[in-house]
């Protein structure tokens, strides 16, 4: 079983501020697991949220070389 993240570790992967991480969160853009009082990141659970973030710009050649 892969190690679970605190919000301050997943924060330091994602290069943002933990209040960051719990925004997504509240969006229910990244699941939580709840041990008890604690709430962790599953490692996947943050590479999903990462997957769904990225954005494909379809620039031609001919695009690319007129800016």
């Amino acid at each position: 079983m892969a190690q679970l993240l605190t919000s301050e570790q997943v924060a330091n992967q994602l290069v943002i501020d933990e209040r960051g991480v719990w925004a997504a969160v509240a969006a229910g853009e990244i699941a939580t697991v709840r041990l008890g009082e604690a709430i962790r990141f599953r490692p996947s659970d943050v590479a999903k949220f990462v997957a769904s973030t990225i954005r494909v710009c379809n620039i031609g050649r001919e695009e690319v070389a007129n800016v």
